[in-house]
């Protein structure tokens, strides 16, 4: 009998919990930067120490993961593969991928949130661990959840430093690059 129990206890849980993998991949920066779904970084650089100008970047392809209780998203992981960061300038991608970020040693950046998402309208601070190259550290992003016909947006909002993460200054003889970076993202998830 309890035999009977504990798998109709699994059953209702496998039912109820729902495990959710949403992989993007996108081929050039334009479709990246014009999808409703997406992940971004932003920051300045000041051109011969008085012209300052920003500029973005994309990430083309990164996975979103995540287990679904109802309305509560918990144990959410997005992993971007690092190689695929575009800002849309050839020169400053190589730079980024080669000794910024080494992709080939580092090729993914992985955040791990440490709280549950309940998918209600409103604005909800979360924390998780944010690993870039071999540093892992805590940041906090601030959630906007809008509900969107039949599903929920999620747009997310934080700020790290490049330096907190033993990241090298992407700076050149002529721009130096502020050390604070936004990441920015957006992604809609099915009611």
């Amino acid at each position: 009998m309890k035999v009977w129990s504990n798998v109709i206890c699994l059953v209702l849980l496998i039912i109820f919990s729902k495990v959710e993998a949403k992989n993007y991949k996108f081929e050039s920066y334009d479709q990246a930067r014009n999808s409703h779904d997406y992940v971004m970084f932003e920051s300045e650089s000041t051109k011969l120490g008085f012209i300052t100008t920003s500029y973005d970047g994309y990430a083309k392809d990164y996975d979103v993961n995540f287990k679904r209780d109802g309305d509560v998203l918990k144990d959410i992981e997005v992993r971007i593969n690092t190689s695929s960061f575009d800002t849309d300038n050839s020169s400053r991608d190589e730079k980024m991928y080669e000794s910024i970020l080494e992709i080939k040693k580092f090729p993914h950046m992985i955040f791990k949130s440490n709280n549950k998402v309940i998918l209600n309208e409103g604005v909800v601070e979360i924390s998780g661990e944010l690993r870039i190259k071999e540093v892992e550290k805590n940041i906090k992003l601030k959630l906007t959840v809008e509900k969107k016909g039949a599903s929920f947006y999620i747009k997310g909002l934080a700020a790290i430093s490049l330096k907190d993460f033993n990241v090298p200054d992407p700076s050149i003889a002529i721009a130096s690059v502020r050390d604070r970076h936004e990441l920015t993202f957006g992604i809609s998830i099915n009611e």
